[in-house]
């Protein structure tokens, strides 16, 4: 089955737990990444959970991500505001295919050090894509990711 007809068969599975959910709450997902680990992904499905993203987290932990679904393909641009912690960026096509890997982006200078973001670059990817996934900083160099690769959501949100 294609990755397009694995999503929507678990959107119709899905799409009741997203409905009941509070804005700021996230719905969970599993994904099995190329090499067979799998994490856990908080997944980013409302605007408001994209903006909020991993901001004001302390940690990351190695076995778990967060997935923005856009509901478009498009380049989608990624900034740190907020974040406490490095994050790897990857950017997924429709398919779940890596597109493009930002590695060890580090967070922007607090609000109160730069009250304009002035020094929080918007980091865009070259090529569009349908997803992000954000992981701790540098777990895609150790789990060995690389653009080409699929990854494999077990279970996922209804798109906006």
């Amino acid at each position: 089955m294609s990755a397009v007809g694995r999503i929507a068969g678990i959107l119709l599975l899905t799409a009741a737990c997203v409905s009941a959910s509070a804005p700021t709450e996230y719905d969970w997902a599993r994904a099995v990444l190329p090499g067979g680990v799998e994490l856990k992904l908080e997944m980013a499905v409302s605007a408001e959970q994209r903006m909020l993203g991993y901001m004001d987290r302390a940690h990351v932990a190695d076995d778990e991500g967060m997935l923005f679904l856009f509901g478009s393909i498009a380049t989608h641009g990624i900034w740190m505001r907020n974040c406490l912690v490095p994050l790897d960026i990857i950017w997924l096509d429709k398919n779940l295919r890596i597109v493009e890997i930002a590695p060890r982006l580090q967070p922007c200078p607090p609000s109160d050090v730069d009250p304009e973001m002035k020094d929080c670059p918007v980091h865009q990817p070259m090529r569009q894509s349908a997803y992000v996934l954000e992981i701790a900083g540098g777990r895609a160099e150790v789990l060995g990711l690389a653009v080409g690769q699929s990854i494999v959501v077990l279970s996922e949100p209804e798109l906006p």
